[in-house]
């Protein structure tokens, strides 16, 4: 930076980033794998959620407000950031977070740290792999999260739960912090699927406790079910009665 005594004026040189994030999901999106969705959001979320230890909110998370260079991601424009987490003034892009909305019924203050939650929720949705990009103008529903494919369950509903209506239902950042960081974990630790070979195993079978599909191929093999041929494990063959999600990257877990 440069302070100009004279002019009482400062300069601060900024680095230019060749990206925003926006620019390369819409160019990029077909190649986003969810270990690397998991990563941008995680990297973001770190930010803001040492960001409310100083109560300081931002107040405009999107995808184009956040920087790529050399596949890391920088969270730019704090224009709209502020001190304190009382807020009365609306300000961001759309999908606001509820409490923001004009037929809300808030009493024209909120949580700047709970609405920032909910934006880092629509990022979940935004960088979630997907056939192609489109930006999110509306409020994330049940139908844009059933696009969504070979996903963790623990990935949705922690999405979820970050674009819960009631702001005060919504984690801390910093919880999400903790279990973006879980389940980039148990992403690392997977196994590819063994009927397709491509993408990781999603969930592991009941009873028998086999991890071996992914989510697409375990959702095909539903589908193609009939009461005379109902789903089976691919390894042991025993019926499946439900499936669960853990981060333990064995085959079999007793």
């Amino acid at each position: 930076y440069l302070y100009e005594e004279e002019n009482k004026k400062l300069f601060i040189l900024l680095h230019r980033y060749p990206s925003s994030l926006h620019d390369y999901l819409r160019d990029h999106m077909a190649e986003v794998t969810i270990d690397k969705s998991i990563q941008i959001v995680l990297d973001i979320t770190r930010v803001v959620a040492h960001m409310h230890n100083y109560e300081l909110v931002h107040r405009d998370i999107k995808a184009q407000n956040i920087l790529l260079e050399d596949y890391q991601v920088f969270l730019a424009d704090f224009g709209t950031c502020q001190h304190g987490t009382e807020n009365s003034t609306v300000i961001g892009a759309r999908p606001l977070a509820p409490e923001l909305t004009v037929d809300s019924n808030h009493d024209f203050t909120y949580q700047g740290s709970g609405a920032d939650v909910y934006a880092l929720g629509v990022l979940m949705y935004v960088v979630a792999p997907k056939p192609i990009y489109y930006p999110i103008t509306q409020a994330i529903t049940q139908a844009h999260i059933d696009t969504l494919v070979n996903i963790p369950n623990s990935y949705i509903t922690l999405m979820r739960r970050c674009l819960l209506t009631e702001a005060k239902s919504r984690p801390k950042a910093s919880v999400v912090v903790s279990e973006l960081e879980m389940i980039a974990d148990q992403i690392a630790n997977s196994k590819p699927c063994l009927k397709c070979f491509d993408r990781l195993r999603y969930a592991r079978c009941v009873p028998c406790r086999h991890k071996t599909l992914c989510n697409i191929c375990f959702n095909e093999m539903q589908r193609l079910a009939t009461p005379e041929k109902p789903p089976k494990c691919v390894l042991c063959r025993q019926l499946i009665a439900d499936t669960m999600e853990d981060s333990d990257s064995n085959t079999y877990m007793p």
